[in-house]
């Protein structure tokens, strides 16, 4: 859903679309970083590249519910296509352990009324 979401389109309404033939979707969330103040210091000493590397990697993978997608929507749209496996999914942990990371992402899924999901 993440790689849906990010390519303009609207996760829902795509996994309405394909219905029937989805029986796995694949919960990846994303979250809007901020740039470092370093980043902007560097534009202004005219590092150009310095300033794209933190620019470009704003954009942060994220535990399902700590990112911009819409979780509550997409799952019920997955359960409402049949789709019988939801799988999750995290890149980057950013200084955390992949356990902790899923850790999270249950908790969230709990949190959201997905218990009987888990």
């Amino acid at each position: 859903m993440h790689w849906v979401q990010r390519g303009g389109l609207d996760p829902v309404t795509t996994l309405k679309k394909y219905g029937e033939r989805v029986s796995m979707v694949h919960l990846k969330d994303y979250r809007i970083g901020q740039i470092p103040p370093a980043a902007f210091e560097a534009l202004n000493a005219g590092d150009h590249a310095g300033f794209m590397t933190a620019f470009t990697g704003v954009v942060q993978f994220a535990e399902v519910g700590e990112g911009n997608l819409d979780f509550t929507s997409i799952i019920a749209a997955s359960e409402e296509i049949g789709a019988r496996y939801l799988l999750v999914e995290q890149d980057e942990h950013y200084g955390r352990t992949p356990l902790e990371c899923l850790q999270t992402s249950y908790d969230n899924l709990v949190a959201l009324g997905f218990t009987h999901l888990c």
